[in-house]
């Protein structure tokens, strides 16, 4: 760690679970910290990470068992009066106030926003982006982050951080199945919006492809006559494992509009729908492809925005 005249001390609780060492509370100066809001020095020494359950891991030095971390130096280790009780340790920590003071002062760059763009994560407010405008003006040598701000029309946010010269984007994305996706760029200080703008873009790119990746679920549009009036969604990966489709969008796999009792819907010819649904479930269909029987097609869904 840096040294300084001044250190800002921290001091990190966590407990033993199945996960590791999971982070409690940070607190300065006996004040407990957001831990959805730790000032980045804190966040760079203590790898701090939210797991897909909601769980913040602690993962200090690298070290990320329990028992390796309760080991450290700077941490002990509290007993706790029931048997059953997890395990307590306590980490007191000393940062560089260039590292963490500088970059935590709420009035150089907000840390977080809702909305911070309309309808996708580059068109940004007029206040997100005089901020971003007024902090790239200092200089690479001002270390500051947007936080983790949203887009008002689509299921993505994003978060800006220029720090030691580069500037690193983060994009996270969902769809109406509740699939995440992630994607991260990286990109050296530039005061050109633009060029950010771009790495956001190839970000969200990234997450986007890692969100079908993680799909629990294919999607399938078919019509005919250039109307798409039909809706297939079938398992995939874990999502054989499912009763029904993950979200809130649709409540069966296979067919969407049939009535109760019914395997299909009525305007479509039994072989007719059994041939596309087995065309649907071949694993050489990728995105985009189309396949027709008669008058009917079916399209596989190239991202949400088909759903």
């Amino acid at each position: 760690m840096m040294t300084a005249t001044k250190k800002t001390t921290y001091t990190a609780t966590f407990h033993e679970s199945v996960a590791g060492a999971v982070l409690v509370k940070v607190t300065r100066n006996r004040r407990r910290l957001d831990l959805a809001d730790l000032p980045a020095g804190v966040i760079d020494y203590l790898s701090v990470k939210k797991t897909n359950g909601g769980v913040w891991i602690f993962d200090i030095d690298g070290h990320r068992s329990f028992d390796d971390l309760v080991a450290c130096e700077e941490v002990t280790e509290k007993k706790q009066g029931r048997r059953k009780s997890p395990r307590q340790a306590t980490a007191t920590f000393a940062l560089d106030p260039c590292r963490v003071d500088e970059i935590a002062t709420p009035g150089q760059l907000p840390r977080a926003w809702n909305d911070g763009a309309h309808c996708g994560l580059t068109d940004w407010y007029e206040p997100l982006e005089a901020a971003i405008t007024a902090a790239l003006a200092s200089g690479k040598g001002y270390a500051w982050t947007t936080g983790w701000y949203g887009s008002k029309k689509e299921i993505a946010s994003a978060c800006i951080t220029q720090r030691d010269g580069e500037i690193n984007v983060e994009v996270s994305v969902s769809d109406d199945f509740d699939t995440q996706g992630r994607g991260e760029r990286t990109i050296r200080f530039t005061k050109n919006l633009d060029r950010i703008r771009d790495a956001i873009d190839a970000a969200w790119s990234d997450a986007s492809r890692d969100r079908r990746d993680n799909a629990a679920y294919a999607g399938f549009s078919v019509g005919r006559g250039g109307r798409w009036e039909l809706t297939l969604i079938l398992p995939k990966g874990w999502g054989h494992e499912s009763d029904v489709p993950p979200g809130d969008s649709y409540h069966r796999w296979g067919w969407q509009e049939v009535e109760d009792g019914e395997d299909r819907p009525t305007e479509i010819p039994a072989e007719v729908a059994d041939n596309l649904k087995q065309w649907a479930e071949s694993p050489m269909v990728e995105p985009g492809m189309k396949h027709t029987i008669g008058e009917w097609t079916i399209k596989a869904w190239e991202d949400d925005s088909d759903a």
